[in-house]
């Protein structure tokens, strides 16, 4: 059956016909200037995929054909229409042809159901023509209006015998008269009052052609009275007057929110009141708020509050030795006070000598040197701080309180400082090298002197002096140590080669060996004491320039120098960057044939993986470990004697977020997508788990991801999953399933017996 694609079972094939007059059915009857389609709905119309969501039947098409052809003349979109109450859709086709039918040419159509798992077609409908074209035309083909009612006409010029109609696309337009007509003919129309303060654009067609109404919104203003109020520091309520022409709406809202709130009339349209609260101010300065009404300000003025001062605490005690305090004073905001001591030679006040609203004062009681208490006050906003102090008791101090001598001997002081009247004495240690030698005891302010023998040992000594329960410490330095070495230089080949340094010292003089190059290492005696041996070996010189590196021990310095190779060796790339993440890396090494060389890491976080060792051109291979770090670190490697360098970035602690945890895409599959949400620097991947759905993508920072699903042909829904920046989001698809065809189809000249 030609045009017919079998779904489910043969009773869904369509049979296309052309009815004329009264809809009777003509199955081979050709008609002349049709203009509707009718068809059985597909009984999938109603239907859902297995997702209970998806409709198996999503529109349907018309495709118009000349007769005998494969090609389509035109293919539009009707849409989902509503069957009737016979299942029966009725679609006027000719507006929606992009082109207009060749007067005089055989056509036949076919409808398609169409739906995410497939489209299927009718038969073929009967066969049909058009005759010469009417060439209808519309004057004028527009008209503004304000936004009063108005009403207007339109003269129709078309042939004659040539039918037309009039009908209003917009509800506010309406065709009074000459709603259809035959030849030429005149259409009166309506615009009902625009009520919006917006502007409207509608439409009337007419034959065919659109004949566009523009009409003006309300021009809208408002007035408010009064404009202002005054309000006293206790608060109040209030109400102000909306003056606006009706169907203008407006809105009140304050900027002083939440001392000035609306309470009435927050919104409202032509004539309103709008009702305002004020609460009570409870600050030393005036304020002013704003209430916005239709665009306009309504200005709130509230007096000050009257001020009062409270302090906490009203009290405070404090040792012999002095003490910083302070007490918080409580006003309202533009209050001002003063602090003022009534003892200020030994209490002060060191902050908040003055203030607005709430504060802190802070003071500062001086040494009492008095065997007797003492009482002062500080005045503050008109309350009393009473500031009560202890009397003295003895207190000791030296100075210095230590000291550093050279090893040999030496005599120094120290002074003691206490009030008149206390008693202290100094006592030296065990060790017999420290001696007072004046000022063992002593009352008040006084000096302790002492002496030191000299020290012959190679090792520092301390020792102390217990003055007036105080610790005195005495530092005495070692003997001095000094260091020479034979020979003090040495040069190897660029091959490499070792040797030794003689190290002359006094016994007991520890000294240490360390090389200020990583191709110059120390093999034995790396630290000693006293006379001994440092061995060292130098490795090949892969480079074609001398090279020279010292070795440090007991402060002084060995020169090795070294002979430049005669290989040329060079390396490729020089540097590179890794992410935080880590990375593996390579680098080429080119030279001539027999040229040996090496490949280091010079860092902890980079590791040679492969090609430690080689000759001639070569590779390397290594790793970069992840970083912890939040700051950007930079490493090397020495690969024939050349530097290549890593750059590894930052850890910044990267958080992923997806858009969604899970999405369901269509059964017919396409594109869909899903966000990522990240910080600009941080890295990530996104990769899809399953064959169906294809992502394979990386980048830095935020970024919408699409992906591609194909069609569900399974006949059951499935579920698979994308890992983007370690994020899992998952995608469910229904099972997409062919719909019925559409069935009766006909193509007829009119509707209802029409001609």
């Amino acid at each position: 059956m030609a045009g017919v694609r079998l779904v489910r079972a043969a009773h869904h094939a369509l049979v296309f016909t052309i009815v004329v007059g009264t809809m009777l059915v003509l199955s081979a009857q050709a008609v002349v200037d049709p203009r509707y389609v009718e068809f059985n709905a597909s009984t999938d119309h109603n239907q859902f995929a297995s997702d209970g969501i998806t409709p198996l039947v999503s529109r349907y098409s018309l495709s118009i054909y000349p007769v005998g052809s494969a090609s389509p003349f035109a293919t539009v979109n009707l849409g989902k229409p509503a069957p009737n109450g016979s299942g029966v859709i009725r679609v006027d086709f000719l507006p929606l042809l992009p082109v207009q039918p060749t007067p005089g040419v055989n056509y036949e159509a076919r409808v398609s159901a169409v739906g995410p798992g497939g489209t299927v077609d009718s038969t073929t409908s009967n066969p049909f023509s058009y005759s010469a074209p009417c060439a209808p035309g519309i004057t004028p083909t527009n008209r503004t209006v304000g936004a009063g009612a108005a009403t207007g006409s339109v003269t129709v010029t078309v042939a004659a015998a040539c039918a037309w109609s009039a009908v209003s696309n917009a509800g506010w337009i309406t065709v009074t008269s000459g709603a259809s007509g035959s030849g030429n003919g005149t259409v009166n129309y309506s615009v009902a009052a625009n009520a919006s303060t917006s502007q409207r654009v509608g439409t009337v067609t007419i034959a065919g052609i659109a004949f566009t109404v523009t009409q003006s919104g309300v021009n809208c203003s408002w007035t408010v009275s009064p404009m202002t109020a005054s309000i006293g520091s206790s608060g109040g309520n209030g109400s102000t007057s909306v003056t606006s022409p009706a169907g203008c709406p407006w809105t009140a809202v304050s900027s002083a929110t939440p001392w000035l709130t609306v309470t009435g009339g927050a919104s409202g349209s032509g004539n309103g009141t709008v009702s305002y609260s004020v609460a009570a101010n409870p600050d030393g300065l005036t304020r002013q708020g704003t209430l916005t009404i239709g665009g306009q300000a309504f200005i709130v003025d509230q007096a000050a509050a009257p001020c009062t001062y409270s302090i906490s605490p009203g009290t405070a005690n404090v040792g012999a030795a002095g003490a910083t305090s302070s007490t918080t004073v409580t006003a309202p905001d533009g209050c001002a006070w003063t602090a003022v001591s009534s003892a200020p030679s030994w209490l002060a006040v060191i902050v908040g000598a003055n203030g607005n609203g709430d504060g802190t004062v802070t003071f500062a009681a001086d040494v009492n040197t008095q065997t007797q208490s003492r009482q002062g006050t500080i005045t503050i906003g008109g309350r009393t701080l009473t500031v009560t102090q202890a009397a003295a008791a003895c207190a000791y101090s030296i100075a210095p309180g230590s000291i550093s001598i050279a090893s040999g001997a030496a005599a120094g002081t120290t002074t003691v400082t206490a009030q008149a009247g206390c008693a202290w004495t100094a006592v030296t240690g065990t060790p017999a090298w420290l001696t007072v030698t004046g000022g063992a005891n002593g009352s008040g302010t006084g000096t302790v002197s002492f002496s030191a023998a000299a020290n012959t040992a190679i090792t520092a000594r301390a020792g102390t002096i217990a003055i007036a329960g105080q610790t005195f410490t005495v530092n005495q330095a070692a003997a001095g140590c000094t260091f020479s070495i034979s020979p003090a230089s040495a040069s190897v080949t660029a091959a490499g080669g070792g040797g030794s340094i003689g190290v002359t010292a006094p016994a007991g003089c520890a000294w240490a060996a360390a090389s200020g190059e990583s191709w110059l290492t120390i093999t034995a005696g790396a630290s000693g004491s006293g006379n001994g041996t440092v061995s060292y070996s130098a490795g090949p010189n892969q480079v074609s320039q001398t090279r020279q590196g010292t070795i440090t021990l007991g402060g002084q310095t060995f020169v090795v120098n070294q002979a430049a190779s005669t290989c040329s060796l060079s390396i490729s790339p020089t540097s590179m960057t890794a992410p935080y993440s880590g990375r593996t890396g390579s680098a080429s090494v080119l030279g001539g044939t027999g040229c040996a060389w090496t490949a280091q890491s010079n860092d902890s976080w980079i590791t040679v993986t492969s090609g430690a060792t080689g000759s001639g051109n070569g590779g390397v291979t290594f790793s970069v470990a992840a970083s912890t770090s939040t700051l950007q670190r930079i490493g090397t490697l020495t690969i024939a004697g050349r530097t290549l360098t890593v750059t590894q970035a930052a850890n910044t602690g990267c958080q992923y977020a997806l858009s969604s945890p899970s999405q369901t895409v269509l059964p017919g599959g396409g594109p869909a997508t899903v966000t990522l949400n990240t910080t600009s620097q941080c890295w990530w991947t996104a990769t899809s788990g399953v064959s169906w759905m294809t992502l394979n993508t990386f980048g830095s920072g935020a970024r919408t991801l699409t992906f591609t699903v194909a069609p569900n042909t399974t006949g059951s829904t499935r579920t698979g999953q994308l890992t983007i920046a370690r994020e899992i989001h998952t995608v469910t698809q229904p099972s997409g399933t062919t719909p019925a065809a559409p069935r009766s189809l006909r193509v007829v000249i009119a509707v209802n017996g029409g001609s």
